[in-house]
């Protein structure tokens, strides 16, 4: 038998075993569970009256396979079956999109592609199949085609079921969520891979994970000119049962860090029969990169005349490092105004470019910052991030696509500082509540992480009324005060950008009970970034002196909404510091009345040390002194306290809502 012969013998051989675990064989297959009358009214602890929607199956499955005419590639495969228990959600689920290769997948039309509906009709199950005019093929650019689809004779209380197979060019394997928007009581995920490959397989939320399965199997693998023999393919499957819906909350940094999930990185890839290249490199080699890099790390590393010259007029008359850092801080921070996010400015571009430009993204503004700070032999380094909306890095793999910002870490008179000269409102050693991220590296030939928790900021606020009587006895002055925290000041002078102080105070008092005029108002360290704002205003109040006068001593600014909802909560609740706020009154009684009822002191605990709401009340003479203080110690709260919290927030909003009542002297 000719060498040719055995060879195309041998390749058929390879590819006919090689596909009898490959998903594409198995559409339509008797492996998929037919819809059985139970369907229709599932067990289970997720369903209840509100939930519009149940995923009664979501399975994948994600082949690495090989051709000689297309070398590796994907094989992907996906079947879905929803319940419909709620009209609402037929719009959003009746529109569906699905992209693939015209090249991979034979021609214009995705072939391997079966859309149902079924039915529950005098006690049967009734399917009803899409039909081509169902399915609307659209031109994308290039060999990019879509397909658009309908499911035929979708309504409430309708099984909807969509299974397809399509062909991947590409080696990365497809990432998997085994929970979405709705309730999951079963979703499978399986991999298959030869062993020329290597990936890092990453689990997010492994919660509701209940059942493994592998396998290994010896094949020979075929691949462009190549032929890889004894190659151990590997099966992998993961099953997760009764996940609950992922919906976002109220203090979610980003629904990535929590939803069951498993994500793949590739690692290393085969060259030839016997070679790999390695494609995921440590910190080390990463860093090494990024700083011997003429359109980043060179430029700092040696900085320009001009620059020097620049950061020589920000010093002049400036002795210590500290002094000159702030100096250089604060005048690269005023010069530049902010165009996006990102680690690294464009290629071509110089640090002297972005300077006279005065425009730069966050990397490019705090390129310039380190440069110049440098030039005054000062110690400062790149810290590259990810904000807390872009999700948690990984310590262990430089994946720089996760990363998306950068800051300045400056060691002056033997003190660390983290500076961000691209946020206008930041004063020195500050930097955006967003960066507080968790895992950070800065970018150094010693190259070292470092860890920005939410619970290493605090902010401290204190509001203060006094409340008098007028000198005709008929309206009551309030002199109102808030010492805002640091990062309610950074908000409050972001807002006045777009708005005037005076509408700012507006409607700051618009909730403010009995309220006659807004008489003053002033803005403390208004353009002082290093310190908080501070916030005055003067107003007359004007209550119905009736029998009696009902008087909130919080005047409506209170807690009056529990950000705390949902009767659950999957996940954690993310704070963005740990807080203390305290509120003081002092306050004459009203001329011509006494008290008639006065709120309890009261004091509550969260969870032993987690948190605290303190209410003290009592009379001193003419006058009503109340002091309360809310602190929050921590600013992650595990699923496990969410309970204990929505209530403690219930608990101090009802307390909030006591009233003084005052009634005529007889």
């Amino acid at each position: 038998m000719s060498r040719t012969l055995v060879t195309a013998l041998m390749l058929f051989i390879s590819f006919y075993v090689y596909s009898q675990d490959d998903p594409e064989s198995h559409v339509m297959d008797s492996h998929i569970p037919p819809v059985t009358i139970a369907d229709f009214s599932p067990v289970s602890p997720l369903v209840d009256s509100v939930t519009d929607a149940v995923v009664l199956l979501d399975s994948g499955a994600c082949v690495l396979d090989a051709s000689l005419e297309d070398g590796f590639f994907i094989r992907y495969y996906k079947i879905r079956r929803i319940l419909i228990r709620n009209k609402s959600v037929l719009e959003p689920l009746s529109k569906n999109t699905l992209y693939y290769s015209a090249h991979m997948n034979d021609g214009k039309k995705l072939k391997t592609i079966r859309i149902n509906t079924y039915n529950l009709e005098n006690g049967k199950v009734v399917k009803t199949v899409a039909q081509d005019n169902d399915f609307f093929l659209e031109q994308s650019k290039g060999d990019l085609k879509s397909v658009k689809f309908t499911y035929p004779n979708m309504k409430e209380g309708s099984i909807i079921e969509m299974e397809y197979c399509k062909r991947i060019n590409s080696t990365d394997l497809e990432d998997w969520y085994f929970q979405g928007e709705f309730p999951k009581l079963k979703s499978v995920y399986t991999v298959t891979l030869p062993d020329l490959f290597n990936f890092s397989i990453q689990f997010r939320n492994k919660k509701y994970l209940t059942g493994t399965k592998k396998s290994e199997v010896v094949k020979s693998v075929f691949s462009s000119n190549f032929e890889y023999l004894n190659s151990t393919v590997t099966t992998i499957s993961w099953t997760f049962e009764n996940v609950p819906p992922m919906r976002e909350e109220p203090f979610t940094s980003t629904m990535e860090n929590f939803q069951a999930c498993v994500k793949f990185q590739i690692s290393a890839v085969p060259v030839r029969p016997g070679v790999t290249r390695t494609m995921l490199r440590d910190w080390q080699e990463v860093c090494n990169n990024i700083l011997n890099s003429e359109s980043f790390g060179l430029q700092i590393r040696e900085p320009s005349s001009f620059l020097k010259k620049q950061a020589n007029i920000f010093v002049e008359g400036k002795s210590t490092e500290l002094q000159k850092a702030m100096a250089i801080y604060s005048g690269v921070r005023d010069h530049f105004k902010l165009d996006g996010r990102g680690v690294f400015f464009s290629d071509g571009q110089t640090l002297n470019d972005l300077y006279k430009s005065g425009t730069g993204n966050v990397g490019a503004i705090n390129s310039v910052l380190i440069a110049m700070l440098r030039t005054q032999k000062i110690q400062a380094d790149p810290v590259i991030l990810a904000t807390r909306d872009k999700g948690l890095t990984n310590q262990a793999y430089p994946l720089l696509d996760n990363f998306n910002y950068l800051i300045c870490r400056v060691k002056a008179d033997n003190k660390i500082y983290l500076l961000d000269a691209s946020d206008a409102t930041m004063g020195f050693g500050k930097i955006p509540l967003d960066c507080y991220n968790g895992h950070a590296r800065v970018v150094t030939y010693e190259n070292f992480p470092i860890f920005l928790a939410p619970d290493s900021v605090k902010e401290s606020s204190l509001v203060t009324a006094d409340i008098r009587n007028d000198n005709s006895g008929k309206y009551l002055i309030l002199d109102w005060a808030n010492h805002a925290g640091y990062y309610e000041s950074s908000d409050f002078r972001s807002e006045l950008k777009s708005k005037s102080a005076e509408s700012i105070f507006k409607d700051i008092t618009e909730k403010t009970p009995d309220k006659k005029s807004l008489d003053s108002f002033y803005i403390g360290n208004q353009n002082n970034l290093e310190e908080p704002v501070i916030l005055n205003y003067k107003m007359t109040l004007e209550p119905h002196r009736d029998q009696r006068i009902y008087f909130n001593p919080f005047l409506n600014n209170g807690l009056t909404e529990n950000p705390f909802k949902s009767a659950t909560r999957f996940y954690p609740v993310e704070m963005p510091y740990v807080s203390e706020k305290s509120y003081i009154l002092n306050m004459e009684i009203p001329a011509g009345y006494e008290i008639e009822e006065l709120p309890k002191s009261q004091k509550m605990m969260l969870n032993g040390a987690d948190g605290s709401y303190d209410y003290q009340i009592q009379v001193s003479g003419n006058t009503i002194k109340l002091k309360t203080t809310f602190i929050l110690t921590k600013a992650i709260y595990e699923p496990e306290d969410y309970n204990s919290l929505r209530d403690f927030y219930a608990a101090i909003i009802k307390k909030q809502a006591d009233i003084i009542v005052f009634k005529k002297k007889s």
